[in-house]
C-alpha cells in the first residue's frame, strides 16, 4: 500500500484494482501449485474472486461510486479503518468456495487419467484459455494521475490552481451530501422499520415481522448497534450548513479551514463514541444474525429497499462514519496544496488536518479501550474488556496511537518514558479488571447454570462466597478507576499531564475492601483445594476453564490470588512513573502518597492474614474423635490469634492406669482452649481432640504452683514430690514435670491436671492462660448480644441450706420465717389496659406481681403453694397458674387491685380434680387453646379448653356486681370455657408447644407431632438411613426439650446434651452438624435469631443458623423462667415474635447475697432479669436461617409438622 493522487486528493495507505488482482493471482497460483500442478489459472476467476471480496466490503473504492472492481490503475481502494487494521479490523479473513478451483468430484478422477467432464479442472487443455484483460504497466498513466502540485506551480499558474481548488472543494460538498444521505437512509430503511416490526400489533400480513426481535430487547439492540449515529448526522449537517452558507455570502468558498476547525471539535466527541463502539456493534450484530434467521432476512430486505448501484447492506452504513472521517484528512491536504500564499486558509487548514487527524487517533485509542480490533482465533473469544490480553499483536506500546507523521524531536527521553510507562499502567489496569471479569464469565456463572450440578445446589452458593467472597466490590472499584483512566488518555492524548488523581482517590476507598479480601484468601485457597480432592465433578470442571480462550492457561488459584498480586504490582509500576515524572511534578506527590497507603495495607492485613493461615492449618489437620463433638471454634474468623501451643502430659485417668502418662499437644486461642493427641499419617501430622475444646468463658486457673513431680521411665512414683520448684539432679530414665490445674464449667468439666516438662513452659502457658481469659472477658463485655435487664433483685429470698441441713430442713426453715418466697420458678410480663407494663413472678410460696424493671414494687397477691407455671391471657383478662398439680384461673383486675385482700382471691379450678402435669397456651387456626396434661399409669393423656371471650366478659360483669374480689366459688367451667375432645400419647411427657397447624409434645419417645383436627401422631425424628443409627440412639438416651420452626421446611430439635436439624418430614439432614451443648441443659428458649440453652451454672447463646456459640452468662442455680410461650394474645408461634423485644426471662442466686442468720441459717437473694437484645450488635434477619443440605424431599412424603 502507498499514497495515490486522484484529482490533486492524495490517498495513503491505498491499491489499485490492478494492485489486487496481481496479488490474488499469485497467492492462488502458490496454492494451486500444491493441489492441481498443471492447471492454468484463468485470470477472469481472479477477477470474480476479486469482485466476490469487493461485494462483502472486505476493501472499498475511496470515492464511494460504485464502479465495478478491473484490472487496471483507474480506481484506487482501501481497507477498513484507512487500511490501519487490514481485513481483520472487522472481521475475520474471508472464506468460501469458488468452484472452479476446486478438485473434481469424481472418484475415478486422477492427474494423468481426467474424468469425463468436459470442466473438469484436470483437463488442462480445455481450461487453458488466453488472457481476458491485458496487464497495463504501472508507468502507463492515465490523464486524470497527476502529483501533487507544489507551491512554485500554482504562484505560476493561480487561475489554473484555483479553479482546481474550487472543484475540490465542490467534490468535499457533494461527497458530504453523499454521506449524509447515507446517514438518513439509516434511519428510514433500517431503524424504522425495524421499530415497526417489534411494536406492531398482531396481524396476518405482519405475523412473519412480529418475531424479528423481542420488544424487551430492541433499545438495547439499536443502542449497540446504531450507537450515536443520528447525532453524527446532526453536527456533519451542520457542517455542511457551514460551508453551503460561506458559499452563498462569497458566490465561492475561499476560505473553509475555520469552519471544518470548529466542526473538528464539536465531531470529536461523537465520533469517538461512535468508532470506538462499532467494533462491539459488528460482534453482536454477526452473533444475532447467526442465531436469528428472521432479523437476518429482515435485514437484507431493509438493505434491498435501497437504490443503489452496488450491494449496500446494514454493514456498508455502519461502516460509513469511519470511510468519511478518515477521508477528511486527505481532502483538506489536498485543499491546502492549491492555496495560495498568504491566505486566511493557510493558517486554518493544517490546524484542520491536524484535529481531524487527531479524532481518529483518539478513536483508535476507544476502539482499544473497549477491546477491539480484537484478534479472532479458532475458539473465537469474547469481546469488550475481557478481550484486552488479545491485543498485544497489534498495539504494543503508546508510539503505536501516535500518527507516523507525528514529530516528537522536542520531547525529552524521560517524558517519552513516562508516557510509555503510564500507557503500560493503564494496559495492566484493563487486564486486571478483565481478569476480575473473568471470574464471574469462567467460574461462577458456569457453576450456576450447570445442567448437572457441579456443587450441592444448597452449598453452592455458600461455596462462592467463601471463595470469592467480596471480588465483585474490588471488580467495582477498579471498573470505576478505569474508566476515569481511560477519560484521561482520550482527553488529553496524545500526552497525559496528570495520572495520579483518579489512582489516589481509589486507594483511599478500597482500603478495608482488600483487606477484607486478603484476610479471607486463605480460606479460599483451602475452599478450592478440599473441594477439589472431595468433588471429581469440579475437579473436572476446574480442568475444563484452563481452555477457556481467556484463561490463558491459568488454573482458578490465579484468578483467586489476583488482586493481590496486583496490589503488590502498583508499588513497581508506579516507581517506574516516579523515576520518569520530574521533581516538581503534581504526581510525584501522589505517588508518595500511594506508598504509603501499599504499606499501610499490607502490614493491616498481615496479622489477620497469618492468622488465618495458621486456623486454617489447624482445622485442616484437626480431626474430632469418636465421642467428641463437633465445635465451631470460628478459627477462619480473621480477628482470630493463637495465643500459646505446645506439648503437656497427663495422667491417665482410670485408676488402673494411674502410673501411665500420655503426652498432648495444646491450642490456647483467644476463645477456646484446645486439647489434642498428634498421630501422624502419611507423613503428615495430625490432631486428635480427645475432648471438647473448652471456652475461655468457662474456664478457671485453681493452681500453677505446685511443686514438680517425678516421672520415672513413664511411671509416676505415688506420693513421690519434691519441696522446691526448683529441678533436682536426677539420672537420664528419670524427670521432673509440672503440674497446671484447671478447671472447666461445662458438661464434662471438673478440675483436671496437666504438667510441662521445663518450669519454663509452665510460667510461659499460665502468663498465656491469663492473658487470653482477660482478653476475652474485655472483649465479651463489649461484644454482648443480649443485656441483663433487672426485673426483681432483693425481694424474692429463699434459705441457704449451710452447716450440712438437708431438704427437710430447708422446709422447716421456710414453714418457720413468713420472709422465704421459695425458689422462683416462673414468670411472665404483661400490659394492663392504663399501658402500665407489670410482670407476674411466680414462687414456690405464692405469686407476686410488680412493675417491670421495679424490684421494689413487687408484692404477694396470691398465696398458693408449689406454683410451677403460669401464663397471661391478656385478651381474656386471665392469669392462668399451675399450682398443687391444679389449673387455676384468676381475674387480673383483682390481682391488681390494691384495695383487694390477699386472702379473698378465690380461683376458677380448670382441671377440677385431675391432676396436672404441665399445660401450654396458644393459637389454632384462630382459636384461642389451652392444653394441659393428665398424668395416668402408662399414658399421658391431653385436655384441650377453648375460652369464650363472650360468656367471660359477660359472667365478669355479673360477678363484679355480686362479689368484685372474687369468682364464686362453685363457677360452673363450662360457661367460660369450652371443652374439646382429649388425646393422650401413651409414654411419659415432659412439655408442649404450638406449631403452625400442629401441637409438639416432648415426650420419652422424642417428639409426638399430633394434628388438632383427627388427633393423629408422628414421632419425630423419623428416619431410615442406617448413618443417622447413631443420631437416633443418643436421641433415646436424653430428655427432649424443645422443637422451634425456623424456615418452612427447617426445624430445630433440642436434647439435653445436643440439638440438630430436621426437615419438614422430620428426617435429620445428614450433612448439618450436631449442636454439642457446652452444659447440661435444663430448658431451652428461642429469641430469633439465637437460642438460648440454659444450664445449672451458666446460658448459652448461639446462632442458630451454625450454632455457633455468641454468648456466655454464668451465675448460681440459672433457670428459665419465661420462653415466651405463654404469652399471647391470640399466637405463640415463634416466627411471629419481635425480634427486638425482650422474649427471655431467666433467674439466678444473686452474687454475695448469702445473709447470715441464727443457728447457721441464712438467705441467698434471687436474682429475676429479662434477656434484652443489644440492638448494636443483634443480627435479626433470618433469611436463609438454615441452610438445608439435603435433597429435596418427595411430594409424596407427608409434611409431618403440618
Amino acid at each position: 500500500m502507498q499514497t495515490h493522487v486522484k484529482g490533486y486528493i492524495p490517498y495513503p495507505k491505498t491499491f489499485t484494482g490492478m494492485d489486487i488482482i496481481s496479488t490474488l493471482q499469485d497467492l492462488i497460483q502458490q496454492e494451486l501449485e500444491t493441489t492441481h500442478p498443471r492447471f492454468f489459472l484463468d485470470q477472469a476467476i481472479v477477477v470474480e474472486a476479486a469482485r466476490s471480496l469487493q461485494s462483502q466490503f472486505f476493501f472499498n473504492e475511496v470515492e464511494c461510486t460504485g464502479g465495478v472492481l478491473q484490472d487496471e490503475i483507474n480506481d484506487i481502494f482501501v481497507f477498513p479503518y484507512g487500511g490501519d487494521f487490514g481485513i481483520d479490523g472487522l472481521g475475520g479473513l474471508p472464506n468460501g468456495v469458488l468452484t472452479p478451483l476446486t478438485k473434481c468430484y469424481s472418484p475415478t478422477c486422477a492427474a494423468d487419467n481426467p474424468c469425463y467432464s468436459g470442466v473438469c479442472p484436470r483437463r488442462v487443455d480445455s481450461r487453458k484459455v488466453e488472457c481476458l484483460l491485458n496487464r497495463v504497466k504501472a508507468k502507463s498513466l492515465t490523464a486524470w494521475l497527476i502529483e501533487m502540485p507544489t507551491k512554485s506551480q500554482v504562484r505560476r499558474n493561480p487561475e489554473s490552481a484555483a479553479a482546481d481548488r474550487r472543484s475540490i472543494i465542490l467534490k468535499l460538498i457533494s461527497r458530504e451530501q453523499a454521506y449524509l444521505h447515507d446517514l438518513d437512509l439509516i434511519e428510514s430503511a433500517f431503524l424504522e422499520p425495524l421499530i415497526h416490526a417489534c411494536q406492531s400489533g398482531p396481524s396476518l400480513d405482519q405475523y412473519s415481522q412480529l418475531s424479528v426481535l423481542p420488544s424487551s430487547q430492541l433499545s438495547e439492540f439499536i443502542d449497540t448497534i446504531f450507537s450515536n449515529i443520528l447525532d453524527l448526522r446532526t453536527y456533519n449537517r451542520h457542517l455542511l450548513e457551514s460551508i453551503l452558507m460561506r458559499q452563498r455570502q462569497q458566490n465561492s468558498v475561499d476560505m473553509m479551514g475555520d469552519i471544518f476547525l470548529g466542526s473538528a471539535r464539536e465531531l470529536r466527541t461523537a465520533y469517538v463514541e461512535y468508532l470506538g463502539n462499532l467494533g462491539r456493534a459488528r460482534d453482536v450484530l454477526g452473533q444475532e444474525l447467526q442465531k436469528n434467521g428472521r432479523l437476518n432476512s429482515f435485514l437484507e430486505g431493509c438493505a434491498r429497499s435501497v437504490s443503489s448501484p452496488v450491494r449496500t447492506d446494514i454493514l456498508y452504513f455502519l461502516c460509513r462514519p469511519l470511510e468519511h472521517l478518515s477521508q477528511y484528512p486527505s481532502m483538506l491536504q489536498a485543499v491546502l496544496a492549491l492555496t495560495p500564499e498568504g491566505a486566511p486558509d493557510e493558517e486554518y487548514l493544517p490546524e484542520a488536518i491536524a484535529a481531524f487527524k487527531a479524532i481518529e487517533e483518539v478513536a483508535r485509542l476507544r476502539q482499544w479501550q473497549r477491546g477491539y480490533p480484537k484478534k479472532r482465533t479458532k475458539e473465537g473469544g469474547g469481546s469488550g474488556p475481557m478481550v484486552h490480553r488479545e491485543r498485544r499483536g497489534e498495539i504494543r506500546s503508546w508510539v503505536d496511537f501516535l500518527d507516523k507523521d507525528s514529530n516528537l524531536m522536542g520531547v525529552s527521553d524521560s517524558e517519552k518514558k513516562r508516557q510509555s510507562a503510564m500507557f503500560e499502567m493503564i494496559q495492566s489496569e484493563m487486564d486486571y479488571v478483565a481478569d476480575l471479569q473473568c471470574i464471574e464469565k469462567i467460574y461462577i456463572e458456569p457453576l450456576r447454570n450447570a445442567d448437572t450440578p457441579i456443587i450441592d445446589p444448597n452449598l453452592l452458593e455458600s461455596f462462592i462466597h467463601d471463595v470469592f467472597l467480596n471480588y465483585h466490590e474490588i471488580l467495582d472499584h477498579h471498573t470505576r478507576l478505569l474508566d476515569k483512566l481511560h477519560r484521561i488518555q482520550r482527553d488529553d492524548h496524545p500526552f497525559i499531564k496528570c495520572i495520579m488523581p483518579p489512582i489516589m482517590d481509589a486507594f483511599l476507598n478500597v482500603h478495608n475492601v482488600y483487606l477484607k479480601y486478603m484476610t479471607n484468601y486463605p480460606i479460599a485457597t483451602r475452599m478450592i483445594e478440599e473441594e477439589m480432592r472431595n468433588n471429581p465433578m469440579f475437579d473436572a470442571f476446574v480442568n475444563r476453564c484452563l481452555r477457556h480462550p481467556n484463561a490463558k492457561w491459568l488454573g482458578i488459584h490465579h484468578f483467586v490470588r489476583r488482586p493481590i498480586s496486583r496490589l503488590f504490582c502498583y508499588e513497581s509500576v508506579l516507581k517506574v512513573i516516579g523515576d520518569c515524572t520530574p521533581f516538581s511534578h503534581p504526581d510525584q506527590n501522589g505517588i508518595s502518597s500511594i506508598f504509603h497507603q501499599l504499606k499501610v495495607l499490607c502490614k493491616s492485613a498481615e496479622p489477620g492474614t497469618l492468622s488465618v493461615w495458621a486456623g486454617v492449618t489447624h482445622i485442616s489437620n484437626m480431626v474430632f474423635k469418636d465421642g467428641v463433638g463437633w465445635v465451631d471454634m470460628d478459627l477462619l474468623n480473621g480477628q482470630r490469634t493463637l495465643k500459646w501451643k505446645g506439648k503437656v502430659l497427663r495422667r491417665r485417668d482410670k485408676e488402673s492406669e494411674l502410673n501411665k502418662w500420655e503426652e498432648l499437644f495444646v491450642f490456647l486461642f483467644d476463645n477456646y482452649l484446645v486439647t489434642t493427641e498428634i498421630r501422624r499419617r502419611e507423613g503428615v501430622e495430625y490432631y486428635y481432640l480427645n475432648r471438647q475444646p473448652i471456652p475461655l468463658e468457662l474456664l478457671t486457673l485453681v493452681n500453677f504452683s505446685d511443686n514438680p513431680v517425678r516421672q520415672v521411665q513413664n511411671i509416676l512414683q505415688p506420693g513421690q514430690t519434691y519441696s522446691s520448684p526448683a529441678a533436682p539432679e536426677f539420672t537420664d530414665s528419670s524427670r521432673l514435670v509440672y503440674p497446671c490445674t484447671i478447671h472447666s464449667a461445662g458438661r464434662d468439666g471438673g478440675i483436671f491436671t496437666l504438667y510441662t516438662e521445663y518450669p519454663e513452659n509452665r510460667t510461659e502457658w499460665k502468663d498465656g492462660l491469663e492473658e487470653a481469659l482477660g482478653l476475652r472477658r474485655v472483649v465479651q463485655e463489649g461484644n454482648r448480644v443480649f443485656e441483663i435487664e433487672t426485673l426483681s433483685i432483693d425481694t424474692l429470698v429463699v434459705p441457704s441450706a449451710v452447716n450440712g441441713a438437708g431438704l427437710g430442713r430447708v422446709v422447716q426453715q421456710m414453714n418457720s420465717n413468713p420472709s422465704y418466697t421459695g425458689r422462683v420458678t416462673c414468670s411472665v410480663p404483661f400490659t394492663m389496659s392504663e399501658k402500665q407494663k407489670l410482670v407476674a413472678i411466680g414462687c414456690e410460696e405464692g405469686v407476686w406481681i410488680g412493675s417491670m424493671y421495679a424490684s421494689h414494687s413487687m408484692r404477694q397477691v396470691l398465696n398458693v403453694k408449689m406454683v410451677k407455671q403460669c401464663a397471661i391471657l391478656e385478651e381474656f383478662g386471665l392469669l392462668l397458674v399451675l399450682a398443687h398439680k391444679s389449673l387455676l384461673a384468676y381475674r387480673i383486675e383483682a390481682l391488681t387491685n390494691s384495695e383487694h385482700l390477699l386472702t379473698s382471691q378465690v380461683p376458677l379450678r380448670l382441671s377440677g380434680s385431675k391432676e396436672v402435669q404441665f399445660f401450654s397456651v396458644g393459637n389454632h387456626f384462630g382459636r384461642n387453646l389451652i392444653i394441659y396434661m393428665e398424668p395416668k399409669k402408662t399414658e399421658s393423656v391431653f385436655h384441650i379448653l377453648e375460652p369464650l371471650l363472650d360468656n367471660i366478659y359477660a359472667g365478669l360483669r355479673l360477678r363484679r356486681q355480686a362479689a368484685p374480689q372474687h369468682f364464686q366459688s362453685k363457677s360452673n367451667n363450662s360457661e367460660w370455657f369450652k371443652s374439646e375432645k382429649r388425646f393422650s400419647i401413651s409414654c411419659e411427657a415432659y412439655d408442649m408447644s404450638f406449631l403452625k397447624n400442629t401441637v409438639a409434645v416432648m415426650c420419652a419417645r422424642g417428639f409426638e407431632i399430633v394434628d388438632l383436627h383427627d388427633y393423629s401422631c408422628i414421632t419425630v425424628p423419623q428416619t431410615q438411613d442406617p448413618k443417622m443409627e447413631k443420631i437416633v440412639r443418643r436421641c433415646e438416651e436424653t430428655k427432649s426439650l424443645g422443637i422451634f420452626q425456623i424456615t418452612e421446611d427447617g426445624f430445630l430439635l433440642c436434647y439435653q446434651d445436643f440439638g440438630f436439624y430436621v426437615n419438614r418430614h422430620g428426617n435429620p439432614l445428614p450433612d448439618h452438624d450436631i449442636i454439642e451443648w457446652e452444659g447440661s441443659a435444663t430448658s431451652i428458649a428461642l429469641h430469633l435469631p439465637y437460642i438460648f440453652v440454659f444450664s445449672s451454672r451458666f446460658v448459652e447463646i448461639r446462632r442458630l443458623e451454625t450454632g455457633r456459640l455468641c454468648q456466655i452468662i454464668t451465675g448460681e442455680d440459672v433457670h428459665c423462667l419465661w420462653d415466651g410461650r405463654t404469652h399471647t394474645t391470640g399466637t405463640s408461634t415463634f416466627r411471629n415474635s419481635s425480634s427486638q423485644s425482650p422474649r427471655v426471662h431467666a433467674a439466678m442466686n444473686k452474687p454475695s447475697s448469702f445473709r447470715p442468720g441464727s443457728a447457721g441459717q441464712g438467705t441467698v437473694a434471687q436474682h429475676v432479669f429479662e434477656m434484652v437484645p443489644n440492638m448494636s450488635l443483634f443480627q435479626p434477619d433470618l433469611s436463609p436461617i438454615l441452610r438445608t443440605r439435603g435433597s429435596r424431599p418427595r411430594r409424596s412424603v407427608r409434611n409431618v409438622f403440618e
